[in-house]
């Protein structure tokens, strides 16, 4: 079993924060990209409409 002191914890901070830092990254990184794939959809949705709606005319 193992004991966990609060200096173990202290000891132990700098590896926590550099993973929580690791883990914010990736997930701004996934947002961001997409943010960006969102905006191509949605821009491509809308010409398509465009194109759709010049093909009904």
């Amino acid at each position: 079993m193992l004991h966990w002191s609060n200096g173990d914890n202290a000891a132990r901070w700098p590896d926590y924060q550099a993973a929580a830092s690791a883990t914010l990254d990736e997930i701004a990184s996934a947002v961001r990209r997409l943010s960006a794939d969102t905006a191509t959809i949605l821009h491509e949705a809308a010409r398509a409409e465009v194109q759709v709606g010049k093909a009904a005319s």
